[in-house]
Parts: structure tokens; C-alpha cells; sequence
């Protein structure tokens, strides 16, 4: 390797713990890949590991990520200068949340601001919360032990200098994660603003700096980002993280100077058949050509291998002929990217410091997309494909009323520009996409404002306000996913007002079923900045006629069925179909547009669809099979189908997901591609669809929603968050109720097949069978689950519900005490606990009686409507505890004091234990041993 060419292995997120085997598989293909490497002559001159190495920062975490990757790959570096220079840096998931549990940046540093210092007195104060760091600092292979970790030095850093061949390198390793807590840090975190201080300046003089931490620089406390960011850009460093998943890097300018960012994707997010994507990164300094060469790199599936990955960093450094892309080393003199020719204007200053999937939009912006609408691409507006940027600016696409009341009110905005919020919500299909682009096409047109920032398709992160700059005028922030960044989006708006910054507007629109969804119509935005709502729902007259009047255009193409009638009938049909739709679930603007139309055609129409995207390929087999998986849960109301499971189901990562099924399908007017939901265009459609595909293309729709809940339920299990999980797990539920038995079920037994030892899922499938008139395959379910099943009171009273079905009395009594007793669980019983248990044991005595004629029962019925009656409850419940106490008069058994009621109680239970049609002995206590303390306490009674 040249003197003059530094190279090294940037690895981060391993996240072990989270799948051992998996994770022991990307082990030994990383593993090969430095082997390959080493080889071939290119051994990585150090390796950078830039945290979340375990899942939950358990002890046995580390032991298995040092013998089955750390050590190893040792054996392979052992005789390369680089067996010494590996360096770690703790993430979020190193650490033990279960340790100094009040950590809370805010509540540390507005109360010690000196806590992240490089001093001896802010090491002893952070004494306190190192116990969350214990597994990491004890594992760390490379570090000297708990006590004399760089973590617990008073520098709070780590740093080193190397000198490699003729190039001298600094090596700057930072904890970002001494404050986290959850999935909130952002905003929340620091690495020390001080501690970096000192560490680069100690770093001075060498030739080039690395720094290495877990979290992006914009996660950091925003009172601290900008001065991180000078710091790093006067140092002209590198500054190597991970924690977002994807890789990802782009040189960033804070003054006149520059750092470069290095964002490495997760080197373990799930197993390789599975939809994350596994990630590397190499990279090299040629401190002669100051060009900085780097070469992402992700593991395939099918060709089980590492290739470049192509999606990570911008195109304009894309090396020609070359699997890599240059960058200009950090310095004060940025050159121009290999990819670029010498002259070639270069990306707008401030879009260089933009997150992944944001874009300034001006008016010249506008002009480069501007192009003609065929009557082709204008119809397939009108049949609901998704509208773009070419459809806002044409004048062949109707303008809604809408659209001027935007632009008047943030027309009048700029003349007092403080910071507002203009939300427009609606159903899908209310066009409420198209409304939000017409709007920044006037605005930008009419010279409102100079430039909107538009979020293309960023889904996590949103610009730091501090990088937005003041001197270009006032900022209109625009989304059409607003759900999938409304906290970031709300932050901005948080910090605008505190810190007086006039000049932001946010412009953003969603479904309302995903802004609830997500919880943003909870966030105090009113507190902050002046609220406008805009709620889309059906059409005004003035809408209904420009609409047909575009329609007119094109004749039949253009009018569908209406072709022929008078303008004002088209009006009025549009009109009344709007309204019949107004109280519906679904956008009623797009389904007037369909339904007056098409009328009954429209199942010929989705047809049409179905044949044409049929033809294509797509993850999962064909788009049409990919869009069978959108539509039938639509058609069923199953409204929950978030990209997550949607992309395991079609074995695609979510990247592939948007650009390869939910992009294509949207331009044919199928599937509504943005929002936390995937849906089609429109119930009517998702219907139609449904009913094809079963019919005419034999596909098996139940299968389908039973491999999307399995999806949803894997993904979970897997740590990944899945939006209406809850209601995922309800669904055999959900069909049950619907009348569709045979589907819930097999729903309820799938979930159970994928957890046997969930007592949710045992619970929801025996019920399900008790329901559907087997009860004794539910008793079956209940008497064969596994020992390990933690057995809850609901568990209990369900199963005691089944015996008493199958005419297992005396074993229903023995379940539904053992739902109220003392030992089942730690949580206490609950009124409802008590009221479900005594309802239905008193009509069980009162059967046994009968049985029996064991005058015990019948004082035992009696006793627990007594009991039962005497906790407040519903009308419902009474008529258990009437029929109880009816039965036991009809014998001569009178009520007795609630304390005597209670001994009843007990012993008729006990006399049910020895008449037990079953041994139930390895899931219950004895009914002599059984204990009621805490319901005693329910019920305020005292028997000593």
C-alpha cells in the first residue's frame, strides 16, 4: 500500500443479541470479506466500530460478539500493524437502561452544566451513571478494564495517535450515548461539547483526525450542534457514526472550512432473508490527491456476497469506472468530485448540508420538471394515479379552491412572518397531495417566497434549524409525509419560538388516520406558533365544475359515462356522488371521481389494471402480486398494513419497496404510496381488487392477510417497530366479528403457531374455537400448552369458560378461582378479575347442585352472587347474579353476611376439587392451598 494512502473498515450497529444465529452468519461473512481483503494486499490500516454491538448491553452480548467476530477477525489482522488499531465507541444499545434509570440530559445539565467536562470533578460526577456502561467497559477488548476505561477518565474520550507509514493519524473516540434513554434521544444526547474540545485539541497537528461516535451530530442538543459542527470543520475532520441504519456521507462546510460525516449502515439489522440490508463500509485517504475514496458495500441475498452499494452516497462523487466515490479530503479548499466535470455547476450550497431525502425547490427548480401533460398521463390523473410535480404546474389539472386559500394565507404570512403551522388533513384520495405541490408551484411562481424546502422522501429526520439560513428570506418547510417526521417537524417549530426565529413556516398534509396514529394531533403546536387546520372533505360546487370542465376536454376519455349530458347534470352527478361518499372511511373526492365516471365499470377498469401491471416484475413475483398484498387487506378493512411487513412479505428492503412496488404502483393509479399506512387509491378499488384476484386469478386472499400478520408479528419479535401492532394481533378478532369464523381462526392459530408460549395467543385461538362450536378442540389447546407459558388470570378464566362448555364443571370452578387467587400472578385481581369469576361460577354451583344435590354447591352459588354483587358493576353482570341468587332460593338459601358468603365461597370450591372430572395437578395448586388475600382486600373484608 502507497506511504501516502491511509485505509480502514468503518463497521457499526451489530445489535448482538438480537438474532444469534443470523448474526453468527454475517459474523463469518464480514470475517471473509477482511480475509479477502488482507490477501489480496489491502489490509485495513484500522478499524473504526462505531457502537450498538449489543442489543440490550447484557454481559453475555459482548462474550458472543469477541468469540464469535471480534477475536476471529484478530486471527485474521494478527500480523498487520491493524490488529492494534481497532477502536470502540459505546451506541444507545450498550447501554444498561436498568442502571441509574433518572438519567435525563436536560435534568443533568441544567442542573450540573459542568457534567460533561474533561475535568476530575465532572468525572466524579459522572461516577453516577456508570454503571450503565459495566458489560461494555469490561468487554471492551481494547481497553485496560472498568476502573481505568477511557469512560471513566476524567477526559471522558478516548485518543490516540497513530503513525502509519509517513501519515500521521489522530484517533478521537466519543461516548454519545451518556444520556440515552429510548427511542426520544434525539435532541436529548451529547457526546460532551468540552470533551471533543479538548480531545482535537490534542489531535492538533496531525494529518488527518478521525472521530468516532454512535450518533449523528444532529441528534445532539441543539444548542450544541452548529458548535460541534465549527469545531469538526476547523480540524478539517471526519466524523465516523452510525446508529440511522444506512450508510450515507457527503463533505459539510461550517464557515470556510469543511469535515466530512461518514455514516455507516447497520453491519447486523436481521438475518439475510429477511428485509433489512446488511452493511459495510471501506474507505481510504489519499492525502497526496487529497481525495477520499470510499466503497459501501452490502450483503446480497442472492448472490451471497458484498457489492457496492449503490444507493448510499451522492451520485455526483460516483468515480467513473470505478466501484467508489470520491470526496475531497476535509480542508478549506473543497476540490471538484470525480464524478463532475471542471465547470459543472455544483449542488446549491445549503443542499449540501440537508439530510438524506430533503431537496431546495425554487422557481428555476420548477422549471427544469416543467413538461407537457399527454392525454394519456391526464386520464390517469383522473383514474387516481398519484400526482407529481409536471401535474401541478400543467394547466390540464384543475386547480381546487384550496390552493388560493394557501397561497393567500401564506401570502400574507411573509408580511409578518412568525412561525406558523398550515396542516392540511383529509381521507386518502381527498387530493390532498396535489393541492400541497399547486400551492408551492404558486408560490414560488408568484414570487412569494424564494425557495421551499421539500421533503422528497425523507421518513426520520428533518433539517436542524440552526442550519437553515436566515439571510435567503423566510423558509416554507414542506411535506406530504408529514406523519413520518411530525415530532421533528415539531421541534423546529418548538426551538423557532423559543429562540425568536421568525421566517419558518411549515406547510405539510397527511391522512388524518396517520396523524392520529402517530400522536402528533397530541403536541402542543399552538403553543409555539400560529395553527392553521385545512380539513379536505368531498367538494364545493366551484370544484365540481372546474373538475368537469377538465373532463370535457376529452370527451369521453375525460367525461366516462357522463359523456353526452349537459355540464350542469355532470356537475350535480359529481356532486351528489361526492356527498353520498362524504360519511364513508375513504377519500370522497377520488370516489365521486371514480364512481361518476365509471359507474359499475369499475371493476373492468381494475381489471385493466390488474392485466397491465401483471406483466412486470416486482419483489414477490409480479406487481400485480405485490399489489394483491395492498389490496385485499383494504378490501377487508384491515387498514393497518404499514412498508414493514409489506417488504418482509415480498423480500424486498423498504428502498426497494418505494422505488420498486409502491412508486410504480402509484402511477398506475392503484396504491397511495405515502402515509404510515399502505393502501390503494380507494376502498372501491381495494374491493374490486379483491374480488378479481380471488375470482378471476384463483389467488388465496386469506393466505395473504395470514402472512402479513405473521410478518407484522416476526417484525416485532425482532425489535423492529411495527405501527398498529395491537391491532395485528386482534385480527383474528377483527374477522371473527366480521362473520368471516373460518379465517379467524386460522388466523388465531397461525399466531399461535408462531409463539406457542404467548398466553395471548393461546387465550384468542381457544376462544375462537369455543365460539365456532369446538370446545373441545379449545380445552385441547389449553390442557397441551407448553410449562413454560406464563399463565395469567386470563388465562385461567378463559380456560375455565371452555371446561364448563365441554360440561367440565367442577375443573371450571377449580380455573375460575385460580383467576382470583393470590399465586397466579403478581398483579392483584382487578374488580373486573372478581365480577368475570363470581358470574360465572354462580350458575356452575348452581349446575353442580342439580349434578350433585350437595347442598354445598347451592350455598356456594349463592355465596358468589353475594360476593359478586357487592363490587360496583355493570348491568350485564346482574343478570349472572339474579339467575345465582334465583337458583339458590328455589332450593331454600338465603344471603348471609358477606364474610360468611366468602368461607361458602371456599368451600365450594374445595368440594369442586374433589369431585374434579380431570387431574389438572401440573397447572394448579390444590384447592385446599389456594390463597385470597389480595381479593379479600378487593372485597374490604377482614376474616381474622
Amino acid at each position: 500500500m502507497s506511504d501516502i494512502v491511509f485505509r480502514w473498515l468503518h463497521l457499526s450497529d451489530f445489535h448482538v443479541g438480537l438474532d444469534p444465529y443470523g448474526q453468527r452468519c454475517l459474523f463469518k461473512y464480514i470475517i471473509q470479506d477482511v480475509n479477502e481483503q488482507v490477501l489480496a494486499g489491502k489490509p485495513p490500516d484500522a478499524v473504526f466500530i462505531t457502537g450498538d454491538i449489543a442489543n440490550t448491553g447484557a454481559k453475555v452480548e459482548y462474550e458472543q460478539f469477541l468469540e464469535e467476530f471480534f477475536w476471529p477477525m484478530q486471527d485474521i489482522l494478527y500480523k498487520t500493524p491493524c490488529a492494534e488499531r481497532i477502536f470502540l465507541v459505546p451506541g444507545n444499545h450498550d447501554v444498561d437502561r436498568s442502571q441509574s434509570r433518572v438519567v435525563r440530559a436536560h435534568g443533568i445539565l441544567s442542573h450540573i452544566p459542568t457534567f460533561l467536562d474533561p475535568t476530575l470533578d465532572a468525572q466524579y460526577d459522572r461516577a453516577t451513571i456508570l454503571p450503565r456502561f459495566k458489560a461494555f467497559m469490561e468487554n471492551d477488548p481494547t481497553g485496560p478494564g472498568t476502573t481505568s476505561h477511557w469512560i471513566a477518565s476524567p477526559e471522558g474520550a478516548l485518543v490516540s495517535k497513530l503513525a502509519v507509514r509517513s501519515i500521521q493519524v489522530g484517533v478521537l473516540g466519543l461516548n454519545s450515548a451518556w444520556f440515552s434513554c429510548d427511542e426520544h434521544d434525539r435532541h436529548e444526547i451529547s457526546p460532551g461539547k468540552s470533551i471533543l474540545e479538548k480531545g482535537l485539541q490534542e489531535l492538533s497537528g496531525v494529518d488527518l483526525i478521525f472521530v468516532i461516535a454512535h450518533h449523528p451530530i444532529e441528534w445532539f442538543l441543539d444548542d450544541e450542534v452548529a458548535s460541534i459542527r465549527t469545531m469538526l470543520a476547523r480540524a478539517h475532520a471526519f466524523y465516523l457514526h452510525g446508529h440511522l441504519h444506512k450508510s450515507r456521507g457527503q463533505t459539510l462546510n461550517a464557515g470556510a472550512s469543511a469535515f466530512l460525516p461518514i455514516q455507516a449502515g447497520a453491519s447486523f439489522e436481521a438475518r439475510e432473508n429477511e428485509l433489512w440490508v446488511n452493511r459495510i463500509i471501506w474507505a481510504e485517504a489519499d492525502t497526496a490527491a487529497s481525495i477520499v475514496r470510499i466503497r459501501p458495500k452490502l450483503w446480497s441475498r442472492d448472490h451471497q456476497e458484498w457489492v457496492t452499494d449503490t444507493t448510499a452516497f451522492p451520485q455526483d462523487y460516483l468515480a467513473a469506472g470505478m466501484d467508489a466515490w470520491e470526496m475531497p479530503l476535509p480542508s478549506t479548499s473543497p476540490v471538484t468530485p470525480a464524478g463532475r466535470e471542471a465547470g459543472q455547476k455544483p449542488p446549491q450550497s445549503y443542499q449540501s448540508v440537508l439530510p438524506t431525502g430533503w431537496r431546495v425547490i425554487d422557481k428555476e427548480v420548477l422549471e427544469g420538471l416543467r413538461a407537457p401533460l399527454s392525454e394519456e398521463e391526464t386520464v390517469a390523473f383522473f383514474d387516481g394515479r398519484v400526482p407529481s410535480w409536471k401535474d401541478a404546474m400543467s394547466s390540464s389539472i384543475p386547480r381546487r379552491t384550496m390552493v388560493s386559500t394557501l397561497v393567500a394565507k401564506i401570502q400574507h404570512w411573509t408580511e409578518n412572518p412568525f412561525v406558523s403551522v398550515l396542516l392540511v388533513r383529509g381521507s386518502g384520495g381527498e387530493g390532498k397531495s396535489t393541492i400541497l405541490r399547486q400551492t408551492i408551484v404558486e408560490i414560488l411562481g408568484r414570487g412569494v417566497v424564494k425557495q421551499v424546502l421539500w421533503n422528497e422522501n425523507a421518513e426520520d429526520q428533518t433539517p436542524v434549524l440552526d442550519d437553515i439560513p436566515e439571510n435567503l428570506g423566510p423558509w416554507i418547510i414542506a411535506s406530504d409525509d408529514a406523519e413520518t417526521i411530525g415530532n421533528q417537524l415539531f421541534h423546529i417549530v418548538q426551538q423557532a419560538a423559543k429562540k425568536r426565529r421568525t421566517g419558518i413556516c411549515i406547510l405539510i398534509s397527511c391522512r388524518d388516520t396517520d396523524w392520529t396514529a402517530v400522536k402528533c394531533d397530541q403536541l402542543p403546536w399552538q403553543d409555539y406558533g400560529e395553527v392553521s387546520e385545512y380539513r379536505l372533505r368531498g367538494l364545493t360546487r366551484e370544484d365540481a365544475e372546474v373538475i368537469v370542465s377538465a373532463w370535457t376536454k376529452y370527451d369521453q376519455r375525460g367525461l366516462g359515462r357522463l359523456y353526452g349530458q349537459p355540464k350542469e347534470n355532470a356537475v350535480s352527478a359529481l356532486l351528489k356522488e361526492a356527498q353520498s361518499e362524504y360519511y364513508s372511511e375513504e377519500g370522497a373526492f377520488l370516489g365521486a371521481m371514480l364512481r361518476t365516471r365509471l359507474g359499475d365499470g369499475i371493476k373492468a377498469h381494475v381489471k385493466n389494471i390488474l392485466l397491465s401491471i401483471a406483466k412486470y416484475k416486482s419483489p414477490g413475483g409480479t406487481l400485480c402480486d405485490a399489489f394483491a398484498y395492498i389490496a385485499v387487506p383494504h378490501g377487508e378493512n384491515v387498514l393497518i398494513l404499514s412498508k414493514g411487513p409489506l417488504a418482509k412479505v415480498l423480500g424486498c428492503s423498504r428502498g426497494e419497496l418505494k422505488s420498486k412496488v409502491l412508486g410504480p404502483l402509484g402511477e398506475e393509479a392503484a396504491v397511495a404510496p405515502s402515509g404510515q399506512f399502505v393502501l390503494t387509491r380507494h376502498r372501491a378499488i381495494a374491493e374490486a381488487a379483491a374480488n378479481i384476484l380471488s375470482k378471476d386469478f384463483y389467488v388465496d386472499t386469506d393466505e395473504i392477510i395470514i402472512s402479513l400478520m405473521k410478518a407484522a408479528l416476526s417484525l416485532s419479535d425482532n425489535g423492529v417497530f411495527v405501527p398498529g401492532l395491537g391491532s395485528w394481533r386482534f385480527l383474528s378478532t377483527h374477522f371473527f366479528d366480521a362473520g368471516k369464523h373460518e379465517l379467524a381462526v386460522r388466523l388465531a392459530k397461525a399466531a399461535h403457531e408462531h409463539d406457542q408460549n404467548n398466553p395471548f395467543f393461546i387465550v384468542q385461538l381457544a376462544k375462537l374455537l369455543r365460539m365456532s362450536s369446538q370446545p373441545d378442540a379449545s380445552v385441547d389447546i389449553f390442557r397441551t400448552a407448553s410449562k413454560n407459558v406464563k399463565r395469567d388470570r386470563t388465562f385461567y378464566f378463559e380456560w375455565a369458560i371452555s371446561e364448563g362448555v365441554t360440561g367440565n364443571r367442577c375443573c371450571s370452578i377449580l380455573l375460575a378461582a385460580a383467576s382470583i387467587a393470590d399465586d397466579t400472578e403478581r398483579a392483584w385481581p382487578s374488580s373486573e378479575d372478581a365480577l368475570k369469576a363470581f358470574a360465572g361460577m354462580g350458575t356452575t354451583f348452581g349446575r353442580l347442585y342439580e349434578l350433585f344435590n350437595d347442598r354445598t354447591f347451592i350455598e356456594a352459588c349463592s355465596a358468589t352472587a353475594q360476593l359478586g354483587q357487592s363490587i360496583k358493576h355493570e348491568t350485564s353482570s346482574e343478570d349472572y347474579f339474579q339467575q345465582a341468587t334465583d337458583l339458590a332460593r328455589e332450593a331454600g338459601v338465603d344471603g348471609v353476611t358477606l364474610t360468611q358468603a366468602f368461607e361458602r365461597f371456599k368451600q365450594g370450591v374445595v368440594t369442586a376439587w374433589n369431585r374434579r372430572e380431570a387431574d389438572l395437578s401440573k397447572w394448579l395448586q390444590d384447592a385446599p392451598d389456594l390463597s385470597y388475600n389480595r381479593l379479600l382486600s378487593l372485597l374490604h373484608l377482614d376474616m381474622d
